[in-house]
């Protein structure tokens, strides 16, 4: 039904205005700067259904959200 793809501090896809606060704060938990949620809807309730630490990041804006965190992340590697 959606997604919410977090890359560090960022949260874009279908649900992150309603859903991405939590999933940055999770994928801080599980210490995993990169992960996709995946969202459906089971009895008319939207549940999680999968996480992916490794996600195909085939729409420009995902690409766009794993690329600013690369350079983030270099960046605190270089200092």
């Amino acid at each position: 039904m959606g997604t919410v793809l977090v890359a560090g501090e960022e949260a874009g896809g279908q649900l992150a205005d309603r859903w991405g606060s939590n999933c940055i704060e999770a994928a801080k938990s599980l210490d995993f700067p990169l992960l996709e949620f995946r969202f459906a809807l089971e009895d008319r309730e939207m549940v999680l259904v999968a996480v992916d630490p490794l996600p195909t990041l085939i729409d420009p804006w995902a690409t766009a959200l794993a690329g600013r965190l690369l350079c983030t992340l270099a960046r605190e590697a270089s200092q």
